[in-house]
């Protein structure tokens, strides 16, 4: 039973960031934006590593607007794992 809502919460993160990190040329939600800081923000460095590797597995999209999604996401994620602290 764990390991089943482990997995539904993993692919709730992973779809999130697929939310954000898209093949168009929108900009991506700042509504999508601030959910995904807010769940860094109020997670484990588990699971902050665990979506920042996931992002970063982004970066193999052929596509140059994914590249340069990923690139702003993982600044903000890394912004946010590193001031961890101030924000909780």
């Amino acid at each position: 039973m764990e390991s089943s809502k482990r997995a539904v919460d993993a692919y709730k993160r992973t779809r999130l960031v697929d939310l954000v990190i898209t093949d168009d040329d929108k900009v991506a939600p700042m509504y999508r934006m601030d959910e995904i800081a807010e769940m860094l923000r109020t997670s484990t460095s588990d699971l902050i590593h665990e979506v920042v590797e996931y992002t970063m597995k982004r970066l193999g999209s052929k596509s140059p607007r994914v590249k340069q999604k990923v690139s702003f996401s993982s600044l903000v994620c890394k912004f946010l794992y590193m001031h961890r602290d101030t924000y909780n």
